[in-house]
């Protein structure tokens, strides 16, 4: 039997069989290519995912259960935003975008007014 060639391009064809114009092996030449390029894609992809599968697997296992109570329920609730201490401002400067965060989320009191 004949066997498999990949990608297939015009260069697999026999030496006196070719059957094909050259339009039709320009364009064979740009598909056979592309599906190679395609599944080289692939596999990296796959293996790139088996990698990180294999050193990041997580192992976290939950403890206790669940109380029942949405954290929109919570009387006191407050959230680690990262700040920059300066001299040149009394308070501290938030080193995060703050444009989506709640501001009742924010624990912090400026010591020098009580607002």
């Amino acid at each position: 039997g004949k066997g498999f060639d990949f990608p297939a391009i015009p260069y697999w064809q026999k030496e006196g069989d070719e059957w094909m114009t050259e339009e039709q092996e320009l364009l064979t030449t740009v598909y056979g290519w592309t599906s190679f390029c395609l599944v080289v894609g692939v596999l990296l992809w796959i293996i790139t995912i088996s990698i990180r599968t294999m050193f990041y697997r997580s192992n976290y296992e939950s403890c206790g259960e669940d109380q029942g109570v949405p954290f929109s329920d919570v009387a006191v609730i407050s959230s680690y935003v990262p700040e920059v201490k300066s001299d040149v401002f009394s308070y501290p400067l938030l080193a995060v975008d703050t444009d989506d965060v709640d501001e009742e989320l924010y624990e912090w009191k400026d010591p020098d007014k009580p607002y």
